[in-house]
């Protein structure tokens, strides 16, 4: 059985998802919610694209995020931890659940 905190483990610093980068270069949007985020791939390249992003996961470790944005992309993510039938999503333009 796979632990979600190994799985983030070996996803950290991989490549992010094709769906993400087609989002991020394809279509215009200021705000996007990664529901499911994982090790952050996702998030880490919208952030690097100039979104603000919501990261949305149970098992949240914020070290695999913070240790590749600047400061200034910090002022643009709000980490939340928690299941999603939990949490109130904020109003967003786009929504990103690649394996949730």
């Amino acid at each position: 059985k796979l632990k979600w905190e190994e799985y983030q483990e070996s996803t950290y610093r991989t490549k992010p998802n094709y769906l993400a980068v087609f989002l991020a270069n394809k279509l215009s949007f200021q705000s996007i919610i990664d529901l499911g985020c994982g090790s952050g791939n996702n998030t880490v390249y919208m952030l690097k694209k100039g979104k603000k992003v919501m990261r949305l996961n149970a098992f949240l470790k914020e070290e695999y995020i913070l240790d590749r944005i600047t400061e200034e992309e910090k002022k643009a993510l709000v980490m939340q931890k928690g299941k999603f039938e939990e949490i109130k999503l904020p109003k967003t333009d786009c929504i990103l659940s690649t394996f949730a």
